[in-house]
């Protein structure tokens, strides 16, 4: 009774437009859970409303207090609290005295802080013009120069000057920046309508990588506003929209999943449609608001009030929610059911993160269930194919235990059963911090001196090299505490005594000198034996 009256408030709530409710309708769809049939028509229609209410929410984030950049942190393992806005008027103060010494990327990012009030920095218009104009015409900051070209050009702060604004782009453009150039085509194309010139500016930006310019040459392509092509080309329109959506860009993303869905530009992918606006939604400042009260929560140890907005967001689909629900389902003693459902909508969804797949893959090897094993390695394979160390390594551990990777497993990352091992070692400790000692290192250097070892055994030089230098260790160990002992001795008999020494203890002194001699001769040779030893593993193991 409660799943259904939670599915018809859900349904209501979709049908007065809330962001939420709707992105949540799209995701059930999508997946087919929770009562809902799979029916990728339903979850397009849904995600297309999100999707455009989030890529014009994204527009007015920087403008709305109740918005908030996305923050994807996942609480176990722990990655990023400490670099949540709680500790914004720090980083402020920081940032203001490196523009008051002079620093030209702090002044502009100083004043980019105080235009839209970022970090809980009160918005200060004027202050900000100034810290901008600073960094633009006294520092000759190619980025600033944009900024304050902007604010001149709209009369944000300061007096509008179209021309001076103009002349600041083409200088920031002439140094390299990249949204000056998209800037310029805004200007030539909307404000003076000479279009050549605009799609000259747009296809210099997107040459270098400006997904926004991308997206308005897709929309000259689309509008037939082309000088050259006075004709729609829509599928050129798709592909241009299609390129600026995978690098993030929200708008862009909208209109290739509607040549997705269909199939416009000559291809349909509903469920590629699907995916391209869901990814759009998961940029929502409302989304992104809540994710931070539930960060901020968690921090002040509110663990109730955090794991009720994490549930919220979890039931859009967003995956890191997913994760940090179940491991609040953990931590306040939820049940195993809650656990269980969360990790696994984590994984289900279309990007999971390794982090996710790590913590799913020890639920099931810790589940005793046939197949629990096998699932384990599943999910330690893609988390290992998305380039995670821990993953890799524990393969490893699984598979020294006995157990092989599935064909699946092996085709995910490219692999054959044969030397298996060394390739995921190898590529774990490519993936691993450099200069540190992992556990994939250490791991690695153990393969290669068994491998080494076993090389010299082979050989019956090295093999009596070897065994000579294990004898050697061992009279070393012996032997360094009886020289210690005759040396003391000796020391003695010289200090103790020395004009009554009779012929007998004179006698026993040289014997103990030759003796103390005699040992370290011994230790001598049985060094240079250690000590080839060593280069010749050395050599093996380079």
């Amino acid at each position: 009774m409660c799943v259904f009256q939670g599915q018809v408030y859900s349904l209501i709530g979709a049908a007065g437009d809330n962001r939420f409710a709707v992105m949540h309708a799209g995701y059930k769809h999508s997946q087919g859970i929770d009562g809902f049939p799979r029916d990728l028509e339903a979850a397009y229609s849904y995600y297309s409303n999100a999707g455009a209410q989030s890529s014009l929410d994204r527009e007015k984030m920087h403008r709305q207090k109740e918005q908030h950049a996305v923050e994807h942190v996942y609480l176990s393992p722990v990655e990023g609290l400490h670099s949540l806005s709680h500790q914004s008027t720090d980083l402020f103060q920081f940032v203001k005295y490196q523009a008051e010494s002079g620093d030209v990327d702090s002044q502009r990012l100083l004043g980019t802080m105080l235009f839209w009030g970022q970090h809980g920095v009160t918005r200060d218009l004027q202050s900000a013009v100034k810290w901008l104009e600073r960094s633009a015409l006294q520092g000759g900051d190619p980025a600033a120069m944009y900024d304050y070209s902007i604010l001149l050009m709209k009369g944000q702060g300061v007096r509008r000057n179209h021309s001076r604004g103009v002349k600041l782009l083409e200088r920031a453009a002439e140094r390299g920046s990249v949204s000056a150039l998209n800037g310029l085509g805004w200007y030539y194309g909307m404000v003076l309508q000479d279009h050549r010139k605009a799609l000259s500016f747009f296809q210099q930006a997107a040459l270098n990588g400006s997904e926004e310019a991308m997206f308005n040459l897709g929309v000259y392509h689309l509008s037939g506003k082309n000088p050259d092509q006075l004709h729609r080309n829509e599928t050129a329109a798709f592909l241009l929209f299609l390129n600026a959506s995978r690098l993030g860009h929200a708008a862009a993303s909208v209109e290739a999943s509607w040549f997705l869905s269909t199939g416009g530009a000559g291809r349909r992918d509903l469920e590629g449609a699907v995916i391209l606006l869901k990814k759009v939604c998961e940029q929502n400042g409302h989304l992104g608001f809540l994710i931070r009260d539930a960060l901020q929560a968690f921090l002040r140890d509110a663990k109730k009030e955090a794991f009720l907005k994490f549930l919220l967001a979890a039931e859009t689909g967003l995956g890191s929610a997913q994760s940090n629900t179940a491991h609040l389902c953990e931590g306040l003693q939820l049940g195993a059911e809650c656990q269980w459902r969360y990790n696994n909508l984590s994984v289900v969804n279309y990007d999971p993160h390794p982090s996710a797949l790590l913590t799913m893959g020890d639920l099931l090897l810790s589940n005793s269930s046939v197949g629990g094993a096998d699932s384990a390695l599943l999910m330690y394979g893609r988390a290992a194919a998305a380039g995670s160390p821990q993953a890799m390594f524990n393969l490893l551990v699984l598979i020294r235990q006995g157990l092989v990777l599935p064909q699946g497993v092996l085709s995910l990352m490219n692999l054959t059963q044969r030397g298996v091992q060394m390739d995921l070692l190898h590529r774990c400790v490519q993936v691993e911090d450099e200069g540190s000692l992992t556990a994939c290192r250490l791991e690695l250097i153990r393969v290669q001196l068994i491998s080494a070892c076993r090389t010299m055994i082979d050989s019956s030089v090295q093999r009596l090299l070897t065994y000579a230098s294990l004898l050697s260790l061992l009279f070393i160990i012996i032997i360094l505490p009886l020289q210690s002992c005759l040396k003391h001795r000796v020391c003695a008999k010289r200090t103790s005594h020395v004009h009554h020494l009779n012929r007998e203890q004179s006698i026993m002194g040289g014997l103990l000198l030759r003796l103390l001699q005699a040992c370290d001769v011994c230790v001598t040779l049985c060094g240079v034996c250690v000590c080839v030893f060593c280069t010749a593993l050395l050599s093996h193991l380079l």
